[in-house]
């Protein structure tokens, strides 16, 4: 059952409220108790968004905390960002991470791609059928273990909605930072998670760090890496303001990912990917030539879960350039 509004005065004051099913909605109650116009403009546009959550109900479709899993979803059918299950690749396991994670719509697509993702074991190609071995999409599946897990990296100011962490399936190791990416702990964290270190940040000496560069051909061998950005900084209504705003942050993330992610090898078959909210604007085309100079492929899109309004849009890119 939704609080009980009260009112504070005589102006009109903004409030939140929690129904039974956890929803939050915001209302402005004016003296008298009535909604004002953009209160009812806001549940309107909820009752009718084809992506919300009463029409995905309505549907019979999986429900996720955020609207904007939509659009991760959407940009993976267009670009095969996590292979179907029959095509999984035996020799990688993936390493993802997820900036600007909270609530967690985008958490819970990619724990969903990550759980059908098990490989097929060598008796499969023989014939043979172990008894104790699960199946999967009418496939058999073996289910990963030890560092071969996936492993979900998750990563904002914000906590994460409470039901991410009962999504997590078997064969995934998931950790959840709630801090600053920009941060230099932090940003150290993420890098150790990616590649399988567990060293502390305050004993990362240099040696360590040339140790981890040359086992990193080695991993490169394993891992499939995807750095996932929904990031936006708050919105200030000035164009020009939020646009510079998007290309500072669009920019310290594709720097974050030029570290993170070393080039591919030129017979690598591994689909590095970055994913990467951005503002359209005038620094757009300027944008986009500075990261062909780190990735082969480049694409531009907006998905249709994106409201038509926005400007905002993703940036996909692939093939990491030496």
């Amino acid at each position: 059952m939704a609080t009980k509004l009260t009112h504070i005065g005589s102006a009109p004051c903004r409030f939140l409220s929690w129904t039974k099913s956890g929803c939050r909605r915001f209302s402005i109650v004016r003296p008298g108790g009535e909604q004002g116009g953009q209160s009812k403009r806001f549940l309107r546009r909820a009752e009718t968004d084809p992506y919300g959550k009463a029409k995905s109900r309505a549907r019979g479709e999986t429900t996720y905390v955020a609207r904007s899993a939509h659009k991760l979803i959407q940009l993976d059918q267009q670009f095969r960002i996590f292979p179907a299950p029959a095509r999984s690749p035996a020799r990688a396991s993936f390493r993802v991470l997820d900036l600007g994670a909270a609530p967690g719509g985008w958490c819970e697509v990619v724990l969903e791609r990550l759980a059908r993702l098990h490989f097929l074991p060598p008796s499969a190609a023989s014939g043979t059928e172990p008894s104790a071995t699960p199946r999967l999409n009418g496939h058999l599946t073996t289910p990963l273990s030890g560092e071969h897990r996936h492993r979900l990296v998750s990563c904002d100011l914000l906590p994460l909605h409470p039901s991410i962490a009962s999504k997590v399936s078997t064969n995934v190791d998931f950790h959840s930072i709630q801090g600053d990416f920009m941060d230099v702990q932090i940003r150290a964290q993420i890098a150790g998670l990616l590649n399988n270190s567990t060293t502390s940040n305050d004993n990362c000496n240099e040696k360590h760090r040339a140790e981890e560069e040359k086992k990193r051909p080695c991993n490169r061998q394993r891992f499939t890496t995807i750095i996932l950005s929904d990031m936006l900084h708050s919105m200030t209504g000035i164009p020009t303001r939020d646009s510079q705003n998007s290309l500072d942050l669009s920019t310290t993330v594709a720097d974050l990912a030029a570290e993170l992610i070393p080039p591919s090898p030129p017979d690598s078959r591994l689909g590095d990917t970055l994913v990467l909210k951005h503002l359209q604007s005038e620094f757009t085309h300027e944008f986009r030539e500075r990261l062909l100079t780190d990735w082969s492929i480049v694409k531009w899109v907006k998905p249709l879960a994106s409201r038509s309004e926005s400007r905002e849009g993703f940036f996909v890119t692939r093939g990491r350039r030496k």
